[in-house]
């Protein structure tokens, strides 16, 4: 029952596993244990809470993502604000504050994409 709450609470926190290797990332999860269970496991991959809107969040809500350091949070914000938004993977690379092995972790729950705002999107009529 305690692993399977962490295992609950780290999903919900990530917005669903990408891949079932992250259960390493469990508090508690020892190599014995997960080579235990691994076969009994699937990822259904993202929810919709999962996705990062990195051009829009704030420092204090990127934060909340568990790959994403208080720090790291601080820095995407400020680097967005000087530079303007990431349009892809590429762009948000440029960052060499990130390690390769954050940026691996990072890059499956960002979204790139603008939001469409509805009243820029209607059109006007003459």
């Amino acid at each position: 029952p305690v692993f399977s709450k962490r295992i609950v609470k780290f999903r919900e926190l990530l917005g669903g596993f990408k891949d079932v290797d992250q259960l390493k990332e469990v508090y508690g999860i020892e190599d014995s244990l997960f080579m235990t269970i691994v076969a009994n496991l699937h990822c259904k991959g993202l929810n919709d809470t999962g996705v990062i809107r990195i051009n829009e969040l704030s420092q204090d809500s990127l934060k909340q993502h568990p790959y994403i350091s208080w720090k790291q949070a601080k820095l995407i914000v400020r680097y967005r604000d000087v530079h303007g938004d990431f349009s892809n993977e590429e762009e948000f690379r440029k960052m060499r504050f990130l390690k390769e092995d954050d940026f691996r972790r990072m890059i499956p729950y960002l979204d790139f994409n603008p939001t469409t705002d509805i009243s820029m999107s209607k059109e006007t009529k003459e």
